[in-house]
């Protein structure tokens, strides 16, 4: 008998089918939460004049797909990237029932990759916004996106940073960003970063990284908030330059009790702007700012709001901690232009 004839050793020829795991019910789990927020989630498609290239596919010239985007009222308004719907000259999204309709830009904000659309459409499904709180690293999330107008993509991951900075490709720094796992699909951006509850906490945004990276990027829900309030409000969002480029940061809270601050995160100063407010100021590179106009700030999304507001003076107070004392100083903001709405 030759080795061909050999027989096969018992247990060998055949593959038990195992019983139920715990891989199945984080199966499940993940499932239950794709179908319950995918209806929520839209592809974004563009007009712009000239050619324009489409990654996903052939398109006529012109036309492209270009993201997707995020119902966040059953009224109408969706959330996608400012980036994805840059100098379009129309906008049309796709819903999960292949329902197409066109989109008006209600408002745009570049400094945080953000843009409002709205369509006219009542009873959408929706999603509904994470608490700040609720953020923090190693958090279960999913990522979710409708490439090309078609099914719903999904990829998952954990949180492995918050307050982080970000240049995109356009060269522009996006400050307070989430760092996750989960990798982002091409057509994905301006998708939803959602909880293990499919609570939405952050909208994904494309960052020119190695194919190879295993990290993607969202901006956060409590900022993306913030942008539409104020892009409903007042139609636009006037930007105040400080300066300087950082990311949050926890502080001892031995060292802060001992300099009479109760605080136990900060905004670590890692980038300043030659001649610029801050380094007027006096702030120097690894400054932790604690304080801005008497308010505590533990982020960027925290400060950014602040300097956003209208009435505020020209020169606003800050405490910061260098080295192992605290100090105080006082920064005058230059005025940037302001972005409006539908720009």
């Amino acid at each position: 008998m030759d080795a061909s004839e050999a027989p096969i050793p018992t247990g060998m020829d055949r593959i038990e089918t195992l019983g139920p795991t715990v891989l199945d019910q984080i199966s499940r789990a993940v499932s239950e939460v794709v179908e319950a927020t995918a209806r929520a989630i839209v592809s974004v498609r563009i007009s712009r004049p000239g050619p324009v290239p489409s990654p996903s596919s052939v398109s006529a010239p012109g036309i492209g797909s270009a993201g997707s985007g995020v119902v966040i009222e059953p009224g109408g308004l969706i959330l996608t990237n400012a980036h994805v719907v840059s100098l379009a000259s129309s906008v049309r999204v796709t819903f999960s029932d292949g329902l197409t309709l066109p989109a008006e830009v209600a408002g745009s904000d570049a400094d945080t990759d953000l843009a409002l659309l709205r369509v006219r459409q009542k009873g959408l499904p929706h999603l509904h916004w994470a608490l700040p709180e609720t953020m923090r690293p190693g958090i279960f999330v999913l990522t979710l996106g409708r490439p090309g107008g078609g099914q719903i993509a999904v990829t998952t991951g954990i949180v492995s940073a918050i307050g982080r900075t970000l240049r995109v490709a356009s060269g522009e720094l996006l400050q307070n960003v989430i760092q996750t796992t989960a990798s982002l699909i091409p057509g994905t951006s301006g998708g939803a970063l959602v909880d293990a509850r499919g609570r939405l906490v952050g909208l994904n945004v494309a960052a020119p990284l190695p194919a190879a990276s295993a990290v993607a990027f969202a901006i956060p829900a409590d900022t993306a908030q913030w942008v539409t309030e104020r892009l409903l409000a007042d139609g636009r969002i006037v930007r105040r330059n400080l300066g300087f480029a950082g990311q949050a940061t926890p502080v001892n809270p031995c060292l802060a009790g001992r300099i009479g601050l109760a605080i136990t995160r900060g905004v670590s100063v890692e980038y300043l702007d030659t001649d610029g407010p801050a380094e007027r100021a006096g702030l120097a590179r690894k400054d932790v700012i604690v304080e801005i106009a008497g308010r505590p700030v533990h982020d960027l999304g925290m400060i950014q709001r602040i300097v956003a507001e209208p009435d505020l003076s020209d020169a606003l107070s800050v405490v910061a901690i260098r080295a192992d004392r605290r100090i105080d100083l006082m920064l005058e903001p230059q005025d940037a232009s302001p972005v409006a709405a539908g720009s």
